[in-house]
């Protein structure tokens, strides 16, 4: 009994480590490769300070391609692990329900409301200032090309993460557990998995509505559509210009406005759903 638990927790936690692994492979191979290509001279390579300066801008200027990479390299073995969790179970997540393109709207519209109002609650909060690394991760999410960004953050990103966390870690929870300590536990692991404080927190709350979507509608594809709709409008937010935000006036609108959708949109698909 002891060894069966055992491995019931090593198949929850095991699948986010090996896209982990799959990542830190590709940034050091994908580095490796870069600073061939870019051979820096010889004074930068021999000065350790330099050399590691060199580095992390290399990192930052190819981080999103090189996620992308270890993303499209994770996301067959998701899949493969994922029908094989379907397999076992002799069925997807339940009855799917028939979703209208209200339903499809509403959950794209929740998933751009609280990337706004989530991101602004705790950019308002001060957490921030008070904990160090989310400027440099950051840095390395959008400094490059824009369409690399959306490629990687708003497509590759969501499919992966959606695979791992809510198509095997809150699936593998939720057949040991109810669904609400489903989803608090699998969006606990998905804002342990970001190893940002600020991230962490955005990451969990998000988690929980991910997979709160995931069981009202028993289809990967509602948190899957929520994730890319929330990750699109926070690069074009973030890579924009909106000289609104210059106000205090118009951020406030901006949590009162996001805010109030949000909490119209789950209504919406609790009601609906």
């Amino acid at each position: 009994m002891k060894e069966n638990r055992i491995l019931q927790i090593w198949r929850i936690l095991y699948p986010p480590l090996l896209y982990f692994v799959i990542s830190y492979v590709v940034q050091l191979v994908g580095i490796l490769l870069l600073m061939q290509i870019h051979q820096g001279s010889a004074e930068i390579l021999q000065d350790p300070q330099a050399l590691q300066e060199y580095v992390i801008r290399i990192y930052n200027e190819n981080a999103m391609l090189l996620t992308m990479i270890a993303a499209l390299l994770t996301i067959p073995i998701c899949f493969f692990l994922y029908q094989k969790d379907r397999k076992r179970q002799k069925k997807e997540f339940g009855i799917q329900k028939q979703i209208s393109m209200l339903q499809w709207f509403l959950i794209a519209l929740l998933g751009m409301a609280a990337s706004i109002s989530l991101n602004d609650w705790i950019a308002l909060s001060g957490i921030v200032l008070i904990f160090d690394g989310f400027e440099q991760v950051a840095e390395a999410l959008y400094g490059g090309n824009l369409w690399i960004e959306i490629l990687a953050i708003a497509i590759a990103a969501p499919l992966v993460e959606e695979l791992l966390f809510r198509g095997l870690v809150y699936q593998r929870i939720r057949e040991l557990a109810n669904a609400r300590a489903a989803m608090i536990l699998s969006a606990l692991y998905f804002g342990v998995y970001h190893m940002n404080v600020v991230q962490g927190i955005y990451a969990f709350l998000l988690g929980i509505l991910l997979a709160w979507v995931c069981e009202k509608y028993q289809t990967l594809w509602a948190p899957i559509l929520f994730h890319a709709a929330a990750n699109f409008l926070s690069v074009i937010f973030t890579e924009g210009n909106f000289s609104y935000r210059i106000s205090v006036v118009g951020v406030l609108l901006e949590i009162i406005i996001s805010t109030g959708l949000m909490i119209y949109t789950i209504v919406r698909i609790h009601r609906t759903a």
